[in-house]
């Protein structure tokens, strides 16, 4: 009973002995471990600032591949993935430049900023892999880009190193639709219609502002400018040839006809002095004038050679009308005054022959000689009718009554 008794607190002690001597052991080995990596560690602490591979993944704790750090034939690359292993972010650099790129969760490429020796260029896509927006740095200059779903360029934002700006808007046709300017010298606005050509422009610069209308085939119809001078409007046909003018500077407004071949034909104009009009033959000669001046309004006729054929004047209460041959001489005129009328007839020399003249004291009759010598004389009056014969010398050889 007793031997039994030994055995058994032998066999407890033996188990009690082992299991501490497996829990020492376990302790050492770690231990030694620890130390063993210690050593190591003291031992290529140099070499360990310095970690080479041509390949690095990172993985979750679900084993999946999260981050790849690697080297390709183009440069290294760097790529961020989601919980499901897809591609989500890319660095990568090679001969050209750098590339950023955002993936979206059907590792499909969203966003991209690239940078070269060209300049650097951020975009966007669509879910359909098109292009849709674009920020372009360049030489040349910084630009936006707007695309539609099928790849046409529809508006444009730029600045030029020349320090030029500008807009550009862009329909479903790619058609220019819209664009705006801007430079040193000033600004502009272009409209332009289905088939892209101008339409409409709207410049302004140091001169003046500047409006332009355009028809179908980009031939001007339409031009209003200002400047220091005054105001201008031009008118065109559709042969792009001007057909009228009309302007206002400091001499007053003016209108301007022109004909087919922008020869000017009428001109219309009011100054300081007073209205005037003026018509021109296609060979440029005025043949009609048509003024008014301060107590005087007149009308002349002038022929083919530049010479004044008719005129007629009004000048208060006196009104004349003359006619002259084509050496510009006078040869016949009428005149009204408060008085009385008059109609004078003149030779080839410009000297008075006939003069026929009614006034409230009576009438004449007057016939001249080439001397200015007075030879027929009728007169009636309130008393009675006379009538002189005069010779050269100026006697009265006749005398009725």
């Amino acid at each position: 009973m007793k031997i039994t008794t030994d055995l058994q607190a032998l066999d407890a002690r033996l188990t009690r002995i082992e299991k501490t001597a497996k829990r020492w052991r376990g302790i050492a080995i770690a231990s030694l471990a620890i130390i063993g990596v210690g050593l190591s560690i003291g031992l290529t602490a140099p070499e360990s600032k310095v970690v080479r591979a041509e390949k690095f993944e990172v993985v979750d704790e679900n084993g999946t591949v999260r981050m790849v750090m690697e080297v390709e034939a183009s440069g290294p690359r760097f790529y961020q993935m989601d919980e499901g292993g897809g591609k989500r972010l890319l660095l990568a650099v090679n001969a050209d430049g750098s590339q950023l790129i955002q993936y979206d969760e059907n590792g499909e490429a969203r966003t991209a900023i690239t940078s070269g020796a060209n300049g650097s260029i951020i975009s966007q896509r669509d879910v359909d892999g098109q292009i849709r927006n674009a920020l372009v740095a360049s030489s040349d200059g910084p630009a936006f880009q707007q695309i539609d779903e099928n790849g046409i360029l529809r508006v444009e934002i730029k600045a030029s190193a020349d320090n030029r700006a500008g807009v550009l808007l862009v329909d479903k046709d790619g058609k220019m639709r819209l664009a705006l300017g801007a430079n040193e010298e000033g600004s502009v606005i272009s409209l332009f219609d289905e088939l892209g050509n101008p339409s409409t422009l709207l410049s302004s610069s140091d001169e003046g502002p500047v409006f332009y209308q355009s028809d179908s085939e980009g031939r001007p119809r339409l031009r209003i400018a200002t400047d220091a001078n005054g105001t201008a409007i031009n008118q065109y046909d559709d042969n792009g040839k001007q057909r009228i003018g009309i302007a206002t500077d400091s001499d007053g407004p003016g209108i301007v006809q022109f004909d087919e071949k922008s020869k000017p034909r009428m001109v219309m104009g009011v100054t300081d002095v007073g209205p005037r009009i003026i018509q021109i033959d296609k060979s440029g000669q005025e043949r009609l004038s048509i003024s008014e001046e301060p107590g005087s309004s007149n009308i002349e006729f002038v022929d083919e050679n530049g010479i004044r054929r008719m005129a007629m004047y009004v000048q208060g209460e006196k009104s004349s009308f003359v006619q002259a041959g084509s050496d510009g001489v006078v040869r016949q005129g009428f005149m009204v005054t408060a008085e009385g009328s008059w109609v004078i007839q003149f030779d080839e020399n410009g000297q008075e022959r006939i003069a026929i003249r009614a006034i409230d004291e009576g009438s004449e009759f007057l016939v001249y000689d080439e001397n200015k010598q007075l030879r027929i004389g009728l007169g009636v009056n309130s008393q009675v009718p006379a009538i002189q014969l005069i010779d050269k010398s100026g006697k009265v050889v006749n005398s009725i009554p």
